[in-house]
């Protein structure tokens, strides 16, 4: 009797082990093949089940919207690695696919509201939790995260893998970046893809400032269109009945644009 106690005991001592190892084998290591921030990612969601889900419902929905791989390609987490992975060490006009003839700057742009098309899917998990929008952005790891994604991206546009004349030609030919205006440096200084992009003047008079004494006069310290002049009450509200949209969110007043506890919150009360 207490040798057949003794064997059912160790087959059921056999049985939780290989539960136990199956469980922990179940969780799949990070890609050695993928970048180092990618790994990270993997890492994170493997080690959090709230970020795993709400990663998974953003990517979820995100198909819902648009089932379209070519303009959404990452449809599965694993395909969101794959993509995050990709763009890593992409060029900004070639993350996200686009239709043959369509110019480099939309290229870009599409690209870089890619990122945002799925970190900014609204989510009803995260409702209630004061944070800025309810979407995968504002939540922890995943927001630092998105910060180590964007240092390795932009450490490989600081290198020389990340410019050559095929792309000098690509951008000279876009109007938009005015590169054959004579307003830039000699294009001998841009080494990588950050030089191109933050490329300085040929001189102070390519962009000369003007009547910088008269303050109505708004001086922008980069190239950008203006949205738009709208009023302001007593009570610092925007005079725009559906507020002002910026981004992602609609403002309706300076203190909500500057934050409630900006000393500036009140200084343009009633500016016309």
């Amino acid at each position: 009797m207490k040798n057949k106690s003794l064997i059912i005991l160790t087959l059921i001592s056999v049985f939780f082990f290989c539960v136990i190892s199956c469980t922990q084998n179940d969780s799949p290591t990070p890609d050695s093949s993928f970048s180092p921030a990618t790994r990270e990612l993997q890492q994170l969601v493997e080690d959090n089940m709230q970020l795993k889900s709400l990663l998974n419902s953003a990517i979820t929905k995100g198909a819902q919207i648009n089932p379209d791989k070519t303009t959404n390609p990452a449809q599965s987490l694993k395909e969101y690695y794959e993509f995050v992975n990709w763009a890593s060490k992409s060029m900004p006009w070639t993350v996200l696919s686009q239709p043959e003839g369509t110019d480099i700057f939309t290229c870009i742009d599409q690209s870089l509201n890619y990122f945002f098309f799925i970190n900014d899917i609204p989510l009803e998990e995260l409702e209630g939790k004061s944070l800025y929008n309810n979407s995968l952005q504002y939540v922890e790891p995943y927001r630092s995260w998105l910060k180590t994604f964007a240092k390795e991206w932009g450490a490989y546009l600081d290198t020389e893998a990340s410019w050559c004349k095929e792309y000098y030609d690509i951008v000279r030919k876009e109007e938009i970046f005015g590169i054959s205006k004579g307003w830039y440096e000699n294009s001998s200084k841009w080494k990588t893809f950050n030089d191109f992009f933050a490329r300085h003047l040929s001189s102070p008079s390519a962009r000369p400032i003007v009547s910088y004494t008269i303050d109505a006069i708004v001086t922008s310290p980069a190239d950008a269109v203006p949205q738009g002049v709208w009023k302001i009450d007593e009570e610092s509200y925007i005079q725009q009945k559906e507020g002002v949209q910026i981004k992602s969110k609609k403002f309706s007043s300076i203190a909500q644009l500057l934050g409630e506890n900006s000393p500036y919150k009140d200084y343009f009360a009633e500016v016309r």
